[in-house]
C-alpha cells in the first residue's frame, strides 16, 4: 500500500511573530544552503557536475593560474564541502570530486598529469600546493559533528542525540568511511592525516625525496602563496620541486629506448641535478645565478 500524506490546511506555525512557510507537495526549500524536502527522501544533486561547471567558469576568467587555484581552494571547495557535509555522498563521489579539482589545478598551473596527488593535497607549510581534499575532509566533518552531539554536556542536546540514535549513526558512519572512531580531539586526527599525506609524497622515489627539506620552512615555501614570481617562474618552480621539469630523463620515465643523454654536453644523463650542478655547457649561467643570489643577500643586509 502506498504511503498517504495529510496536508495541514490550518493556521501556519509561528516562531514568535514570524510565520513558517509551508512547503507544497513536490516542492523543496533551501535552508542554510542545503535543499530539503519532506516529500522526497533524497533531493537529486550532482556535485561533480556542479564542480565541473564552477571550474569551467573559473577557467575562463581573466585570472592567473595561482588566482584561480586560490579561489578554488578558499571559496569553491569550502562551499561544496559544506553542502556535502549536510548530505550523504559516497566515497566514489568524493574521490571523483578530488580528481576533478586536481585535473583543473594541473591545467591552470601548467603541470604534468603525472604530478603526485599527494603533493597537490599536501599543506603549503609542508611544501605542497595545499589543495583541499573533499574525500578526507567531508567524512571528518560528518563524524566530528556526531561526536560533538554525542559528547555534549547540555541536557537538551543529550536527550536529542539519544532520541535520534546518534551512537548508532556514528558507528555506521565510521564503518562506511573506514575510519576508526576518534578517541581524541579532531584536530589531532587532522594533523595525523596531514602527516600521512606528507609522508606519502616524500616516499615517492622520483618526486618526493627532497620533501623533508621544505617541511615547515617559511623561507622555502613562502613563494607558494605570495605573488613574488611571474606566472612562468611559478610553474617552473613547481616543476623543479616535483622533479617533473621536462628534462630528457623526466620525459623518458616509463618508456624504453629513449635518448636520455644531455642535449648540451652529451656527457651524462640529463637530470635536474646534472643541469644545475655539473653540466659544463651552462657553467657560466650557474656562476651568474650564484652572483645574483649573493647580490640579493648583500642588498638585503
Amino acid at each position: 500500500m502506498a504511503k498517504t500524506y495529510v496536508i495541514n490546511c490550518g493556521d501556519q506555525l509561528r516562531i514568535e511573530a514570524e510565520a513558517i512557510t509551508w512547503i507544497e507537495p513536490g516542492d523543496t526549500a533551501k535552508y542554510l544552503g542545503v535543499t530539503h524536502s519532506p516529500w522526497i527522501k533524497k533531493v537529486k544533486y550532482d556535485p561533480t557536475e556542479h564542480l565541473r561547471s564552477w571550474c569551467s567558469k573559473l577557467g575562463r576568467a581573466p585570472l592567473k593560474g595561482r588566482q584561480k587555484l586560490l579561489l578554488l581552494s578558499q571559496h569553491v571547495l569550502p562551499k561544496l564541502r559544506y553542502r556535502l557535509a549536510n548530505s550523504d555522498p559516497s566515497k566514489v563521489v568524493l574521490a571523483g570530486l578530488d580528481s576533478v579539482s586536481r585535473e583543473y589545478t594541473k591545467r591552470w598551473m601548467n603541470l604534468s598529469t603525472c604530478v603526485s596527488s599527494a603533493f597537490l593535497h599536501c599543506s603549503v607549510q609542508d611544501g605542497g600546493v595545499g589543495l583541499p581534499s573533499l574525500a578526507t575532509e567531508v567524512p571528518l566533518d560528518k563524524i566530528g559533528s556526531m561526536l560533538w552531539l554525542d559528547g555534549s554536556q547540555d541536557g537538551h542536546v543529550k536527550r536529542l542525540a539519544k532520541a535520534i540514535g546518534i551512537e548508532d549513526e556514528l558507528e555506521t558512519a565510521c564503518r562506511r568511511w573506514e575510519i576508526q572512531r576518534p578517541t581524541k580531539k579532531m584536530r589531532s586526527v587532522v594533523n595525523e592525516i596531514r602527516q600521512k599525506r606528507r609522508v606519502e609524497w616524500e616516499n615517492l622515489g622520483s618526486q618526493g625525496p627532497r620533501g623533508p627539506y621544505w617541511r615547515k620552512c617559511r623561507a622555502s615555501n613562502g613563494w607558494m602563496r605570495r605573488d613574488v614570481l611571474s606566472e612562468g617562474e611559478h610553474t617552473v618552480a613547481l616543476q623543479l620541486r616535483t622533479n617533473t621539469y621536462p628534462t630528457r630523463e623526466a620525459m623518458s620515465r616509463g618508456r624504453k629506448g629513449g635518448n636520455v643523454m644531455c642535449r648540451r654536453c652529451g656527457q651524462s644523463v640529463e637530470t635536474l641535478g646534472h643541469i644545475t650542478r655539473q653540466c659544463l655547457a651552462v657553467k657560466c649561467n650557474r656562476i651568474k645565478r650564484h652572483n645574483k643570489v649573493c647580490g640579493i643577500l648583500v642588498s638585503a643586509t
